[in-house]
């Protein structure tokens, strides 16, 4: 397990992760051994994006976002209780995980409320399902207007924000008088912005140097941090009443959910652990090799689970445990990137036979020395299981459709050579997974 002693080996306190996009990492001396050098022909034809063509995307997404920014904050007087904050990046190309091309990035639009007190309620104490929470509305001064007036939901003599309206009513509106503004600025005549909104993010997409480019952005209230470097927000994500009522779990008022992120924690361990250590450089890489084998195995049969059930997010989870697992602060625990793909494929199967993921920054024991003034540790907070919401029968064709995709492109005899998983190493995630 990374040896942290205080867990500034985790993240450095008062040091934000910087707000940048972090191209994937192609450096050739992760891998090692014969396994290796078949492993890195797959990575090479289905994962690696060149380095000058993602940092040709990346200069033209931040012009974009920052002329959006400066659009958004104009409209944004139509709302005077609404304070907007500047993007946050974040996702897949923010923190070194990219695959494939340079088409997909992520931004977090921070917003505040002036002249509106409210407060954020997780779980345990909303009774709403672990890793949802409600914005509860305290105070509104006497000169502020709120429109839509439809924004605030009262129940049981409180007031809460509506995660449906704020995103189609408010935010959705904002976007698309921005987007008029910057679609007719004649200095960005090479973008041309075309909007499509789908909960919790809207998409933006773009052409940039003749190839489309999706931007996902989402807005983001703020949770009273403890520490300045690291930022919790809730983002948009009401349930709609259709799956409502098939939910494990039925919710009482669904548009008034909200998702907790925990995305600025994640920057802090993928800058460290990502980056600067060999072990966590060859789990980022076979993460990345396990999302191109997602991605592929689509062309392999369009119908495969792999694609259509298991998420990024599960990878990047998986990966999340695998890091606190495996990485050493002076050592290096694994030897090649065949031998960290086998750990990852070992804990995402030993995840889909449980039909339980558990979420990072849900109940997570280990996670008390590291991040010691959040409650991850503590018994109190609740699991969140990724694949609450699946049936056994999808989980289950998930794996079966995982063992075909391994087979199909001769990864699988690559795993068998290397050297077999120590499930010791890696029990605290056993534990969590079978408790």
């Amino acid at each position: 397990m990374a040896d942290s002693g205080n867990g500034d080996a985790w993240y450095a306190h008062g040091v934000s992760a910087p707000n940048c996009w972090l191209p994937p990492s192609n450096d050739d001396s992760v891998w090692c051994g014969p396994e290796d050098k078949e492993l890195k022909r797959f990575y090479d034809d289905n994962v690696n994006i060149r380095g000058a063509s993602f940092q040709g995307v990346q200069v033209q997404i931040d012009q974009l976002l920052k002329s959006l920014y400066t659009e958004l904050k104009r409209a944004e007087s139509t709302h005077p209780f609404l304070r907007l904050k500047p993007f946050l990046k974040q996702g897949g190309s923010r923190e070194g995980l990219k695959v494939g091309a340079a088409n997909e990035f992520d931004a977090l639009l921070p917003f505040t409320f002036d002249g509106i007190t409210a407060k954020v309620i997780e779980t345990p104490e909303n009774n709403l399902p672990p890793g949802l929470a409600e914005i509860c509305i305290k105070k509104i001064s006497n000169k502020v207007a709120i429109r839509p007036v439809e924004l605030f939901v009262g129940r049981d003599g409180e007031r809460y924000v509506s995660s449906q309206v704020f995103h189609d009513k408010l935010f959705k509106g904002l976007i698309d008088t921005a987007v008029q503004k910057f679609n007719q600025d004649p200095s960005l005549s090479s973008f041309n912005i075309r909007r499509q909104a789908s909960a919790p993010a809207i998409k933006l997409d773009v052409i940039i140097n003749g190839q489309m480019v999706s931007i996902d952005v989402v807005p983001g209230f703020e949770i009273s941090a403890i520490s300045s470097s690291l930022r919790k927000f809730v983002v948009t994500r009401w349930i709609p009443s259709s799956k409502n009522v098939t939910r494990t779990v039925r919710i009482q008022d669904p548009a008034t959910v909200w998702r907790v992120s925990h995305s600025h924690f994640e920057m802090h361990i993928f800058d460290k652990w990502g980056v600067e250590n060999v072990t966590g450089k060859r789990l980022v890489r076979a993460a990345r090799i396990l999302k191109g084998l997602r991605v592929e195995d689509k062309d392999r049969n369009c119908s495969s689970q792999l694609h259509h059930v298991l998420t990024s997010y599960h990878i990047k989870n998986v990966l999340l445990h695998s890091l606190l697992c495996l990485t050493k602060v002076n050592a290096v625990s694994l030897s090649s990137v065949s031998e960290a793909l086998g750990y990852l494929v070992f804990m995402l199967k030993s995840a889909l036979t449980r039909s339980k993921l558990p979420q990072f920054f849900s109940f997570n024991p280990s996670l008390g020395s590291f991040f010691p003034d959040y409650a991850f540790h503590i018994r109190s907070t609740p699991v969140v299981n990724l694949f609450e919401e699946r049936s056994d029968g999808e989980i289950q064709q998930v794996r079966a459709d995982l063992t075909k995709a391994l087979k199909h492109f001769n990864l699988q005899q690559l795993l068998d050579k290397t050297q077999h998983v120590d499930t010791c190493a890696i029990k605290p995630f056993l534990d969590n997974v079978e408790a």
